[in-house]
């Protein structure tokens, strides 16, 4: 994608503002200055997006969900929990290669930055997941794999060692066997141990280009682990934690914290950063967000959050299920497939122009009927993850100086 262009349709679309507004030429400065790298420039070129209101340049990441089976079965899961029944048959769908394999070439060549494999189903389950895995290696793009962990023979192991530019993300949600095994019906405790030892030969043959990391999911059956979580993280030797409180559903609402576990986490989290610091571990820094706006009743943890903030989803990611049908964020929010048009066509298309204004202007009561019946702004929005982009976005827009203009656009 051609960033002078691009620069270009944002100071024609912006004429106006950048004639009175400071900011805004600031910005457009930085979208023009041929010195600046690529992410700088795009970032510039979103936010101007933003205040007019239509994308200038391809989303910042694209997610590839790529296969929906699953080897374990972790009772919280909203996809493969033994609780949940009567699944959607699109639920263990693969992802044909041939499509992957496009919409990798698609989203490169709209300038993505960042390419996660994450979904309903364990990613190394994919039939051609190592043909995957090197195609992406050769793209000047960053890429996140999220996985159970279960899979990682050698031959995986030195699929990763040399990535270039990525992240292997584990799933444990425990730091000993036993929890581990608790939240996973009948799986032997002794793979949370093989899993261990997976991640250490990882981190002993990786090189400079790739990080590892552990999430955890926090709820009543964990809550104790915080500390053992992060010494576990350091004598791994892995790069990053992330801590994030369970995410909602039928299964996992009897895991749902109380006040008092709450006030737990938010101590433990204290003494864990300190710990990272000390041993050079990174912790994200969304879990005291989740902790503060936490509704102890419903277990939701952005409930109402877009009555007031603006979404900024369409500038920054979407999302292709495994059948091949788009979505605008992280959520079961689809127009348009991946089958019948390109990421291209889909990006600048009109209902992603729709849908895209529609939820920066979510604090107004703006909305938008999905075509499958159900809304752009649904209960989805009350446990929604992409908080994270959307407060960085709004406060970029703040640090700018052009806010009230985004306000005006509403």
């Amino acid at each position: 994608m051609d960033l002078n262009q691009a620069a270009t349709r944002a100071r024609d679309a912006l004429t106006i503002e950048a004639e009175t507004n400071a900011g805004v030429r600031d910005l457009l400065a930085v979208a023009e200055d041929d010195a600046a790298d690529r992410p700088t420039r795009q970032a510039a070129l979103r936010l101007l997006g933003a205040l007019a209101g239509e994308a200038f340049v391809g989303p910042r990441i694209v997610h590839l969900d790529v296969v929906g089976v699953c080897n374990a079965n972790c009772i919280y899961c909203r996809d493969h929990s033994p609780y949940i029944h009567d699944r959607e048959p699109w639920r263990t769908m693969e992802m044909p290669y041939e499509m992957a394999a496009r919409l990798v070439s698609e989203a490169v060549e709209l300038g993505a930055e960042l390419l996660p494999l994450v979904g309903a189903g364990e990613n190394l389950l994919h039939t051609r997941f190592a043909d995957l895995i090197a195609l992406i290696k050769s793209q000047p793009v960053e890429f996140e794999v999220y996985t159970n962990g279960l899979n990682w023979t050698d031959e995986v192991i030195d699929l990763f060692a040399d990535a270039p530019r990525a992240k292997a993300t584990f799933s444990l949600s425990a730091a000993t066997p036993a929890t581990w095994a608790a939240f996973r019906p009948e799986m032997s405790p002794d793979l949370f141990l093989r899993i261990e030892d997976s991640m250490r030969r990882l981190v002993a043959r990786r090189g400079a280009g790739l990080r590892v990391g552990i999430v955890h999911v926090l709820n009543r059956r964990n809550v104790g682990e915080v500390l053992p979580m992060i010494r576990q993280a350091i004598d791994l030797g892995v790069d990053e934690v992330q801590y994030k409180l369970t995410e909602m559903n039928d299964a996992a609402y009897p895991l749902k914290l109380g006040a008092p576990e709450v006030e737990s986490i938010r101590l433990e989290i204290r003494e864990a950063r300190r710990l990272a610091a000390l041993a050079g571990v990174d912790i994200h820094d969304n879990i005291e967000f989740q902790l503060d706006h936490l509704d102890v009743e419903t277990g939701l943890y952005t409930p109402g959050l877009y009555r007031h903030l603006p979404c900024f989803a369409g500038f920054e990611m979407i999302r292709v299920r495994r059948d091949g049908a788009i979505s605008f964020c992280c959520g079961l929010k689809f127009f348009g497939s991946a089958s019948e048009m390109s990421l291209r066509d889909h990006w600048f298309g009109e209902a992603m122009r729709e849908a895209r204004r529609a939820a920066l202007a979510m604090p107004t009561g703006a909305n938008m009927r999905l075509p499958d019946g159900g809304m752009l702004h649904d209960p989805q929005c009350d446990f929604c993850y992409n908080y994270v982009f959307n407060r960085a976005y709004a406060e970029a827009v703040q640090e700018a100086g052009v806010a009230h203009l985004l306000a005006e656009r509403q």
